[in-house]
């Protein structure tokens, strides 16, 4: 048999079964190439309406160091002509780097570090692209600012 009528002869489900185990044996996930229906297979994702979820974080009262406002202060000064105008990048280094410089993320005893460039893992699968937030719906609009990598996913949007 030729590959042609191979090809010929398959039929939709012994395609979705070969890709389901092309996907398998990879284990790596390219976010601008990735199927609708792969993603499903791969993480379980559901709307939340738990609207409380947060409401320990934003009602907490912050109070700032006199340090921590002239910081504030500064940087606003140096850069509130120009935030406007930056591109991505030079948002992130000349605004936002600043300000997360002054926290400290790392707790050894935890085991927790700041990370910027890591690939996203759910269960033995690994994103192997950098993901941002990008607002995707699937046919019954239930996924809303899912982390997706910045290159639009094709056929979701």
């Amino acid at each position: 048999m030729s590959l042609e009528e191979f090809l010929e002869n398959l039929t939709l489900e012994e395609i979705e079964e070969l890709k389901r185990l092309k996907l398998e044996k990879s284990k790596i996930c390219n976010f601008s190439k990735i199927t609708f229906s792969d993603l499903k297979a791969i993480f379980s994702v559901q709307r939340m309406f738990e609207k409380e979820i947060f409401n320990n974080w934003f009602e907490n009262s912050i109070c700032l160091s006199e340090d921590e406002e002239d910081f504030l202060s500064d940087l606003l000064r140096e850069e509130k002509n120009f935030i406007e105008i930056y591109k991505e990048e030079d948002l992130k280094v000349k605004f936002i780097a600043p300000i997360l410089n002054k926290i400290h993320f790392r707790d050894e005893e935890r085991e927790i570090r700041e990370f910027y460039e890591e690939k996203l893992r759910c269960y033995q699968y690994f994103v192997s692209e950098n993901y941002d937030s990008t607002k995707i719906e699937d046919l019954k609009g239930i996924y809303k600012n899912l982390p997706f990598v910045k290159e639009e996913i094709k056929g979701l949007v």
